[in-house]
């Protein structure tokens, strides 16, 4: 083969394996990313809250934002124009922040649609808005912002494989457009209950007790299932402090609230099921194809073998068939003795 035709051989070779690299790559950084996502899931309901996805167009961060405080991921603009208009009026409290840019350039570059956020815009939306701010990522626990001690809000967000943000909510929210999302308290609570709590084990209920309690406070208020009662008598202590609580308060409405509560839990738990059974699939899926590719370039190879070596022989056949079928050459003695034999009988 001459030198050039083996060059674009090779050539060609190469951008082949590279497509075939990317595809692989491509799939494998997909199922990262639901992986991911699916253990973020199962992290956030453990306290009560979901997550609100929103586009992955290099506006996410700013989409989470306009989400937490608007309910409407599609104001993004409007949370971008303020971010960077406060970014250029506080040029000397940002500069030292920006890597790679210069400042002008950097103003320019973010106040592009779909430009990525990060850290820096985090900061200056909580300073804009007196908000602080609670990351929530698969595997860790939440990483805070938290510039203000008495701030009007605690915004919450989701970050996932390093370069996109998602909105969290709690799970009893709607996604409804303009809807705003509801106090997230869960994490802040559950600290605040650690530093407060005079002892460090927790009360222990016998469980015959238990039902004997949550009977008692059936009776008592007339109404309720005995599972919503157990709950109550173990989230204020006991059966007195359950009975005062749901007396004083709206009991009908905690009891509303519970039984919606349960029923968004076991929405939430068929979903997940659902979604472990798809992923399930996709790896078994994805493990298929891979076989079935290293099965069909071993056959393809195989095949190819077969090909040359049939080629090879139908070639030989075909030379020995020529050359049987080309008509013997004669020396120069019969030659001559042809001529002799023609010139006697002409001469007679």
């Amino acid at each position: 083969m001459p030198p050039k035709k083996k060059k674009k051989r090779k050539q060609r070779q190469k951008r082949q394996n590279k497509q075939k690299n990317k595809k692989t790559t491509d799939y494998e950084q997909a199922y990262d990313y639901d992986e991911q996502l699916l253990k973020l899931k199962k992290q956030l309901r453990t306290n009560g809250l979901k997550i609100r996805e929103v586009k992955s167009d290099g506006n996410c961060l700013f989409r989470s934002l306009a989400d937490q405080l608007n309910g409407n991921p599609n104001l993004h603009y409007e949370v971008r124009s303020k971010v960077v208009d406060h970014l250029n009026s506080h040029r000397i409290e940002y500069e030292a922040f920006i890597v790679d840019y210069s400042f002008e350039d950097y103003v320019k570059k973010i106040s592009k649609d779909r430009e990525w956020g990060g850290n820096l815009e985090l900061q200056i939306a909580s300073s804009i808005y007196t908000v602080n701010l609670v990351i929530h990522q698969p595997g860790s626990t939440p990483w805070r912002i938290k510039n203000f001690e008495n701030p009007l809000r605690t915004l919450h967000l989701a970050y996932l494989f390093g370069d996109h943000y998602d909105s969290v909510r709690n799970l009893t929210d709607s996604f409804e457009i303009g809807v705003q999302p509801s106090k997230i308290l869960l994490i802040e609570q559950s600290q605040n209950n650690e530093k407060n709590s005079s002892s460090s084990t927790q009360k222990s209920f016998d469980p015959e007790m238990l039902e004997e309690d949550a009977m008692t406070l059936i009776s008592i208020l007339g109404y309720g299932e005995q599972e919503f009662a157990k709950e109550m008598i173990l989230t204020y202590g006991d059966l007195d402090g359950a009975t005062e609580a749901l007396i004083l308060g709206d009991g009908k409405q905690i009891e509303n609230d519970w039984k919606i509560r349960k029923q968004n839990e076991k929405k939430h738990k068929r979903e997940l099921e659902q979604e472990i059974l798809e992923q399930k699939e996709r790896i078994q899926e994805y493990q298929s194809n891979k076989t079935n590719t290293k099965q069909n370039l071993k056959k393809s190879s195989k095949g190819s073998s077969k090909k040359q070596r049939a080629k090879q022989r139908w070639q030989e056949r075909k030379e020995e068939k020529s050359k049987k079928n080309q008509p013997k050459s004669k020396s120069n003695k019969e030659i001559n003795e042809e001529i002799n034999l023609d010139i006697g009988v002409n001469d007679i």
